[in-house]
């Protein structure tokens, strides 16, 4: 069986490839019926191309009113941290901080996001994807490592305006071009217990949804190992049994959204009833969002 949605998806309005209005039609050759643009958004400096997206989203379901209700417009927020975006705030600066200071910040610093309810009110935004995609100015050290990047994991997982939590243990190779640190997460029997354990219970306790990445951990990051792909598909399948809700999502940069993911969908369908996913079980779909009205 194959599945028939994907809630992760880049245009050209962020860092993808992808000219939106090619995507209706790509995604119905591949069968994919529910699924949404999630351009990105890390600190305000990224609200002009956000905007933009919003514009060309508009456009296409304007011109194609058939799509409402299949096509959704949803966003990929960064964790960033209070510290970063306070000194953002209080100063207008003039350089790109699209992805925000990066460095220099304190290690305990608390992970944040830069949205709030009125923001997605005012985008009508449906649906909120958040991701981690580098460490919070940590030492390149693995322990310290797994302990920066859970704190993020769990701040997402709880905060009330995410549904989706991205790329569970993705790793970032710009972080180890600057600092020489390697993927800590090559082993997946490394990461401690309580920390799966805990983020179990967050996911379930907030209804947030666990995103099966399928373009980065399944096909496209070749330092993960078939083990490592194995025993991450077993523990979506443990969250599943658990409650929690599963999403899938190509992660999708690429300029033709039809030949990057065709055969990828059928792969990961079969790797995931492998593991013991049930594909007739818990998915994501998107629900209205309590004040955003």
């Amino acid at each position: 069986m194959n599945f028939n949605q994907d809630w992760h998806i880049h245009t050209t309005n962020s860092d993808g490839q992808l000219a939106m209005a090619g995507l209706p039609d790509a995604a119905a050759r591949l069968g994919i019926a529910q699924y949404g643009v999630t351009d990105h958004l890390n600190t305000q400096y990224s609200r002009p191309r956000f905007a933009g997206s919003r514009r060309e989203y508009d456009a296409i379901l304007a011109a194609r009113p058939e799509l409402k209700g299949a096509f959704h417009f949803g966003i990929e927020v960064s964790s960033m941290s209070a510290w970063e975006l306070e000194i953002l705030r209080a100063n207008n600066y003039e350089d790109d901080l699209t992805w925000g200071i990066r460095v220099g910040g304190p290690s305990d610093a608390a992970p944040a996001l830069d949205i709030d309810k009125a923001f997605l009110k005012e985008f009508g935004i449906d649906y909120v994807v958040g991701g981690v995609h580098w460490a919070l100015y940590c030492p390149p050290d693995r322990d310290a490592l797994f302990e920066n990047y859970h704190r993020q994991y769990m701040c997402l997982a709880r905060h009330e305006l995410v549904d989706i939590l991205a790329h569970w243990l993705w790793w970032n190779p710009w972080q180890s071009e600057r600092d020489g640190s390697e993927c800590p997460f090559l082993d997946f029997g490394a990461i401690p217990s309580y920390m799966k354990d805990e983020l179990a219970q967050a996911l379930l306790g907030n209804n947030t949804a666990f995103e099966i990445n399928i373009g980065e951990f399944l096909f496209k990051q070749p330092f993960y190992s078939d083990e490592f792909r194995r025993d991450y598909l077993a523990y979506a399948a443990r969250l599943q049994a658990m409650g929690v809700t599963l999403s899938i999502g190509s992660d999708t940069h690429e300029r033709d959204y039809f030949a990057y993911n065709q055969g990828q969908f059928a792969k990961a369908a079969e790797l995931m009833e492998a593991a013991g996913i049930d594909l007739n079980g818990r998915f994501f779909r998107v629900r209205k969002k309590e004040g955003t009205e």
